[in-house]
């Protein structure tokens, strides 16, 4: 198991040693990487930067607007239009007295006989 830690061990000159020792490890850190991801960004920023990109960035928009705001304008009408259930009938009922789900209530006394749904002649 680790010691404890005391107060002494949380002086102001370890705690800014250890901050410059990780500083030093991340500059070294951003040295290694910085070349690897200018690879890839340099292309990608190369790209972005040219003109006819901005232009079908903005048709694109366009398009995505044009037919968005229509699609989802047309749904909230159909949601608004569509008729709400208020809950179940007696005329939803079937002629045994269940609901619409294959005569299976669980609120209901299952009766003990099985129903015949064939006769045989």
């Amino acid at each position: 198991l680790p010691e404890k830690s005391t107060a002494a061990d949380f002086s102001i000159e370890k705690v800014t040693e250890t901050i410059s020792k990780l500083s030093d490890t991340v500059g070294s850190l951003a040295q290694l990487v910085d070349p690897i991801t200018s690879k890839f960004t340099e292309p990608i920023s190369n790209a972005l930067a040219n003109p006819a990109v901005g232009d079908l960035g903005i048709f694109l928009t366009k398009t995505v607007i044009s037919w968005g705001v229509p699609t989802a304008a047309a749904g909230v009408l159909l949601l608004l239009a569509a008729p709400k259930s208020k809950g179940a009938d007696m005329s939803d009922l079937d002629e045994d007295g269940s609901g619409g789900f294959g005569g299976f209530n669980p609120f209901q006394k299952q009766k003990k006989e099985p129903k015949q749904y064939l006769k045989i002649e």
